[in-house]
C-alpha cells in the first residue's frame, strides 16, 4: 500500500495559506478545498466547496457520516471534508486550523495516513495588511482578535517564516517538506 501523508497547512487569516495551496494546486498537488457554511468572500472563490444546508435534520444525518475526517467550527461557520479528498493520493494538502490538525494527527490509524502540520507564520501587522485589501475594517479587527487568541501558541512539524518570502517562495518550501518526508 502506498503511503499517504496529509500535510496540514496552519497559520493566521492573511498569512498566505490559500494562495500557497492554489499555487501548488496549480502544479497538480492534491489540494482538499474544504466544504463549509460560510458564504463566499468573492465571485469563483477557490479553496472551499460552499454549502447551504436546507434544514437543521439534513445538517445532522450529514455530519453523522463516517466519510467526515474532520470537522470544526470557526469565526461563526462549519468546516469539514471527507475522506474522498484525499484517499487516493499519496500526497494532500490541506488548509486548516491548528486544534482540527491536531486531531488529525491523533486519527493517523484511522485515516491510514501520516499527517504533518506546516505552520506559515507571519507577524500579525502584515496578515493584517493583507487582509485589508480584501475585507472590511470590521471583519480584519474581528479576525484579528479571534486569530490573536487561536495562534498564540501552535505545535507543528514544520514552520516557514512568510514575512518575506512570495506565494511561489513559500510553496516552494512546502514541496522541499514533502520531498524530504517522501525520501525518509
Amino acid at each position: 500500500m502506498q503511503q499517504r501523508n496529509i500535510y496540514c497547512i496552519v497559520g493566521r487569516s492573511g498569512s498566505g495559506k490559500t494562495s500557497v495551496c492554489y499555487e501548488l494546486w496549480q502544479e497538480e498537488y492534491n489540494v482538499i478545498q474544504s466544504y463549509t457554511t460560510r458564504p463566499p468572500r468573492r465571485v469563483k472563490e477557490w479553496g472551499h466547496t460552499f454549502i447551504n444546508f436546507i434544514s437543521v435534520t439534513d445538517e445532522r444525518k450529514y455530519f453523522n457520516s463516517a466519510n467526515v475526517i474532520a470537522y470544526a467550527e470557526l469565526y461563526g461557520y462549519k468546516y469539514w471534508a471527507e475522506k474522498h479528498q484525499y484517499y487516493s493520493y499519496p500526497n494532500t494538502l490541506y488548509v486548516i486550523d491548528p486544534a482540527t490538525a491536531h486531531s488529525l494527527q491523533k486519527k493517523e490509524e484511522e485515516l491510514e495516513a501520516k499527517v504533518y502540520i506546516i505552520l506559515l507564520a507571519m507577524s500579525p501587522e502584515k496578515a493584517k495588511g493583507f487582509m485589508l485589501k480584501q475585507r472590511k475594517k470590521e471583519d480584519v479587527e474581528q479576525r484579528m482578535k479571534q486569530d490573536n487568541a487561536l495562534f498564540r501558541t501552535v505545535k507543528c512539524d514544520y514552520a516557514i517564516d512568510t514575512n518575506e518570502l512570495s506565494v511561489i517562495e513559500a510553496a516552494q518550501e512546502i514541496k522541499v517538506i514533502i520531498e524530504r518526508e517522501r525520501c525518509e
